[in-house]
């Protein structure tokens, strides 16, 4: 979080870099995936697998990932792991 808290966010995104990571990579649907795959769909990014988002939340500390740039047809989806405690 310490990397992603010195980023310089009022800069265009490209379609590389750690701004177009933060911005543009999906968790995947596809249970095959455990790491990271390109993302085709966009075009830039990378798709991250269920491991590697277990590794994003022991590593920092956090229970939670709130993702807030895609429509939802029920205005949110919460996907949780079974490892979070004390979740409402």
């Amino acid at each position: 979080l310490r990397i992603i808290v010195g980023v310089d966010r009022f800069v265009e995104i490209s379609n590389h870099g750690i701004v177009c990571d933060l911005v543009w990579s999906d968790p995947s649907q596809d249970s095959r995936i455990s790491d990271w795959e390109p993302n085709k769909m966009r075009g830039c990014s990378y798709f991250y697998g269920i491991s590697q988002t277990k590794k994003f939340l022991k590593e920092n500390k956090i229970k939670l990932i709130i993702r807030g740039h895609e429509v939802q047809i029920d205005g949110s989806t919460i996907k949780r792991l079974k490892m979070i405690k004390n979740w409402p």
